[in-house]
C-alpha cells in the first residue's frame, strides 16, 4: 500500500477526475486525514488529503481490456463538460452507452468507475461487428492508432 497527499477528487468524492476513476479501478482508496489549503504556499483554491491506496486483490477492471477501459475514461473526461454521448461519439453510440447500463446524457464525473469497465465491453463488443472503429491516439506519445 501507498499514502500520498491528493485532492479531493482522488478521494473518490462527488467530483473526479480520470485519475479518480483509474486509481479506485486498481485500488481501495482510504482517506486518512485532510490537510487544509493553508498549509501549502501560495495556498491552493482546494483542500487536499493524505489518502491510503489498497491494491485490490481483484481490480474491478477485471475481466476487461484495461487499455480500452483507459481510452474511454481519457475520452469522456477529455470533454468534461460534455454528456457522454458526445465525447464517446466515435467509440459508442448513445444505444450502445444505454446498453452498458449509463445514460448516455449523464456526464462523466457522475459514472461510478465500474461503469467505464461496462463501457469498455459494450466498446469491445462494437469491435468485434463489421465496421468496427478505431481510436487516434495521442501521437505525441508514439501508440499511433489502435482498435477499440
Amino acid at each position: 500500500w501507498s499514502s500520498n497527499p491528493f485532492q479531493p477528487e482522488v478521494r473518490g468524492g462527488k467530483v473526479y477526475g480520470r485519475l479518480s476513476v483509474m486509481l479506485q479501478l486498481a485500488c481501495e482508496v482510504q482517506p486518512l486525514l485532510r490537510v487544509p489549503a493553508g498549509a501549502f504556499r501560495p495556498p491552493p483554491k482546494v483542500e487536499s488529503a493524505v489518502v491510503r491506496l489498497v491494491p485490490r486483490a481483484t481490480p474491478l477492471h477485471e475481466g476487461a481490456d484495461f487499455g480500452r477501459v483507459e481510452a474511454i475514461v481519457r475520452a469522456a473526461f477529455g470533454q468534461r463538460r460534455k454528456t457522454l454521448a458526445n465525447a464517446l461519439a466515435g467509440l459508442l453510440d448513445p444505444d450502445a452507452i444505454r446498453a452498458a447500463g449509463i445514460d448516455p446524457r449523464a456526464r462523466a464525473e457522475t459514472v461510478p468507475p465500474q461503469g467505464y469497465v461496462a463501457l469498455a465491453r459494450a466498446a469491445a463488443e462494437a469491435a468485434d461487428l463489421p465496421g468496427t472503429r478505431v481510436l487516434a491516439d495521442n501521437h505525441q506519445h508514439g501508440q499511433g492508432r489502435r482498435q477499440l
